[in-house]
């Protein structure tokens, strides 16, 4: 029965806006007439009675106010809900100069307001380009290097194919992405704030890297876990301590997501000890 309302309910919206539509549609045209008509009027050299050009001067202003009118029940009707929830990035890179390194791995998550998570996204990302720095360029004693080799990063990208790097190029890879935020209801009418652990350094990566993304899904600012624990550690140490405790088996694993599981886990414990609300 439910779904059923549901259908109907659904049905019944899109008559109504087709039916808008149509309404717009039919005012626009009736506004073209008038404004030719009321032209020939302004332009005629035989006299025009007054009460002529009243009735088409009232006419017009009539059609615009139900144009005014029915654009904005259209505005209503078609307004997407606002976004409920948070959206946890996280990056691997190639070292910490966003100006000569490379983004090896995306990750982002969809969280409720009690940091649930809801939904996932990961995503290798590489070229040619990275794949010969690895190989050739990148030394082998870098700490960068050595993380990603321990956490399985690297080997993961070694076991590539040259044909698996057309869906992990950028390009694809930021199409990809922009589906995904999308999906969960992200949209560029509500940009959400870059949320994770030192997100700066992500917002900075992602800015240069993947501009489109950073300029049409997300503000100017951060929400960062990281910088939170930090000031309840100056502020209250006893808060500090119980959140310390609690993410004391944090992952640590330098992969995307198991990082922004270790990032919700400590809001959620920033939360529960009252130093977030």
């Amino acid at each position: 029965m439910e779904n059923l309302r549901e259908r109907n309910d659904s049905a019944e919206s899109g008559s109504s806006l087709a039916q808008l539509l149509k309404q717009l549609g039919r005012d626009r045209l009736r506004k073209l007439h008038l404004e030719h008509e009321l032209d020939q009027m302004l332009s005629a050299s035989n006299i025009v009675l007054k009460s002529d050009y009243s009735r088409v001067r009232q006419g017009l202003q009539k059609v615009n106010q139900r144009i005014r009118q029915t654009e904005q029940e259209l505005k209503v009707m078609t307004a997407k809900p606002p976004f409920e929830g948070f959206i946890l990035l996280d990056i691997e890179t190639t070292g910490i100069d966003e100006k000569v390194g490379y983004i090896l791995e995306l990750g982002m998550g969809h969280f409720d307001l009690d940091f649930n998570l809801l939904d996932v996204f990961t995503t290798l990302v590489i070229t040619s380009e990275t794949m010969e720095f690895i190989e050739d360029a990148w030394n082998k004693n870098d700490v960068a290097y050595q993380m990603h080799d321990k956490s399985g990063l690297l080997g993961e990208i070694d076991s590539l194919h040259k044909s698996d790097l057309s869906e992990l190029h950028p390009d694809m890879v930021m199409d990809r992405s922009t589906e995904w935020l999308r999906s969960v209801g992200v949209h560029s009418e509500d940009k959400q704030p870059w949320t994770g652990s030192s997100v700066h350094f992500d917002k900075t990566w992602m800015g240069l890297h993947f501009p489109a993304i950073a300029e049409n899904y997300f503000t100017y600012r951060t929400i960062d876990a990281s910088g939170i624990r930090e000031l309840v550690r100056k502020r209250r140490p006893d808060i500090a301590e119980l959140v310390d405790h609690d993410t004391k088996d944090a992952r640590k694993e330098h992969r995307v997501l198991p990082d922004i599981l270790d990032t919700a886990d400590l809001f959620i414990a920033l939360k529960k000890h009252g130093a977030i609300l």
